[in-house]
């Protein structure tokens, strides 16, 4: 669920760290801190969104404790 509402954000943060490098190449300074500034939203909206949901490693170690004691039954 949350991976899909996070998409929208992960396809402009990739557009964006595109255009990035290319926009300060060329000198367009004004475009590159617009471009800048919806990177950094983007890349807050994607910590929300997606990486503060994904299990932790304690969650990971539960899950994988039930599955050795399935394995030897």
């Amino acid at each position: 669920m949350f991976d899909i509402l996070a998409l929208p954000f992960v396809l402009l943060w990739q557009i964006t760290l595109f255009m990035l490098p290319m926009q300060f190449i060329i000198k367009s300074y004004r475009s590159f801190a617009v471009t800048g500034i919806i990177f950094v939203i983007c890349m807050a909206a994607m910590y929300f969104l997606w990486y503060r949901q994904l299990p932790g490693d304690s969650d990971n170690m539960e899950y994988e404790l039930l599955q050795d004691e399935v394995n030897l039954s």
